[in-house]
């Protein structure tokens, strides 16, 4: 029997249905991009069962049914991972809040009238912006194999390196979020070659009527306390704190970071305890810094990527600071993206700010010489060390509350004018 389309959602279904994937960079439809990712609450009632029983599939150049990996991320409310303590995740029922991941370049053609795969009741149809389509089932068959796929990603805890077959990155053991070292993997020569290393973080907090801080990676430290991999990727959940007058702070940072195949997925998430203008003076800010090795750096066009650091506005005013934020701003996002070369392989770390807070002056800026940087800056801090490269964010204008933007390392032959991950769309339920 012909499998039967339910609906043919209108455009007000669609603008409720949409899959907007949540962050942001990369392209989809070539050999390398970004994941897509899929909220598990937009497939209900269309998908149930457990999260191994998810599965993907296309249709092939014979026009049959070819399955596809498929990764269902176990998360919680605050997107963070999931993970029971005696039980496989995979044999948990689907969570709303759990994230469906898959690879654009994976999609095909259209299905037109094949019987549905795995003996599923339903089907989702999802369309990307290139025409491609793919489809996403419950296995309802328990004599139906589960395709083992190898895994685009590993995690090798013990040495704390995570690696694909384009990209190498060593984190410290003590900050996740910093790298001893990243590096890519040479075309020519099949040999990995190192881009940047050494990665750290000055927190300079300049406070009025009183004292200054200095916080570097020997204050600001981290503890993985869970990480979990699949067939396209692998997560952490990552907690901070700080070593401060020997007491230890917690940050409030929790954050899930996700590596794929030739991206990464690293949120930046953070609390202003106070209003700072109240409590800190012009040019407070976090410098991100690491020593360029085998990188190109592009800043021909910083209108195109992001700004040059611009000390003299920044101790002045954050209110004039936001202006030049600003122009890189559409509707309520502002897009900043700093984009190299490594090893004839394009890279690029796109950072996607809300707008309200480059209204309040906190936006990535280009450090070309940090040593400089830190002198205009009239920094007491980094004076010792050999000039690296960096990006700079103000927050003495930062409002308070809690505040997350997003930043995605990307890797390979990417269009950097579109944003990661993957959008698309359900365009069909069809069932058997």
């Amino acid at each position: 029997m012909k499998p039967k389309i339910l609906m043919t959602l209108n455009p007000r279904t669609l603008k409720a249905l949409a899959l907007i994937f949540s962050l942001d960079v990369f392209l989809g439809s070539q050999a390398f991009g970004c994941p897509g990712f899929l909220a598990a609450e937009k497939t209900f009632p269309a998908l149930e069962g457990t999260r191994k029983d998810i599965r993907l599939y296309k249709i092939s150049a014979s026009d049959q049914w070819d399955q596809v990996p498929v990764q269902v991320e176990p998360l919680n409310e605050e997107n963070l991972l999931d993970l029971p303590e005696d039980q496989d995740p995979m044999d948990i029922k689907m969570q709303p809040t759990d994230r469906i991941v898959y690879r654009p370049e994976d999609f095909g053609k259209r299905h037109s009238s094949l019987e549905l795969p795995c003996k599923a009741k339903q089907m989702l149809e999802i369309k990307l912006a290139n025409d491609t389509y793919g489809y996403l089932v419950t296995c309802n068959d328990p004599s139906a194999t589960i395709s083992r796929f190898q895994q685009d990603v590993t995690h090798t805890q013990e040495k704390f390196i995570v690696e694909s077959d384009l990209y190498s990155y060593q984190y410290l053991e003590n900050n996740q979020l910093m790298y001893k070292y990243f590096s890519m993997q040479d075309p020519d020569t099949g040999q990995r070659v190192i881009g940047g290393s050494d990665a750290n973080m000055l927190i300079y907090l300049d406070l009025r009527n009183f004292f200054t801080l200095a916080l570097e990676n020997e204050q600001v430290r981290s503890i993985v306390s869970g990480t979990w991999t699949g067939p396209l990727g692998t997560i952490s959940n990552v907690s901070f704190y700080l070593n401060l007058f020997l007491l230890k702070l917690d940050l409030k940072m929790d954050s899930s970071i996700s590596f794929y195949k030739n991206s990464a997925m690293i949120p930046m998430k953070f609390e202003a305890p106070a209003h700072s203008p109240n409590i800190l003076n012009e040019g407070a800010g976090i410098l991100y810094y690491w020593k360029n090795e085998g990188t190109t750096i592009d800043q021909s066009q910083p209108q195109n990527t992001l700004p040059n650091a611009n000390t003299k506005v920044a101790l002045e005013s954050y209110k004039e600071l936001a202006k030049i934020g600003l122009s890189y701003c559409k509707e309520d996002k502002c897009k900043f993206v700093l984009k190299g070369e490594l090893t004839k392989n394009k890279f690029a770390i796109e950072l996607v700010v809300p707008k309200y807070m480059v209204e309040d002056g906190f936006f990535p800026m280009y450090v070309g010489d940090t040593k400089k940087f830190v002198k205009d800056m009239q920094w007491d801090a980094l004076q010792e060390k050999a000039p690296m490269i960096g990006i700079y964010y103000n927050n003495s204008g930062l409002r308070k509350g809690m505040h997350e933007m997003s930043q995605w390392i990307r890797t390979g032959e990417q269009d950097f004018a579109k944003t990661c991950p993957e959008h698309g769309e359900i365009k069909r339920v069809i069932i058997r």
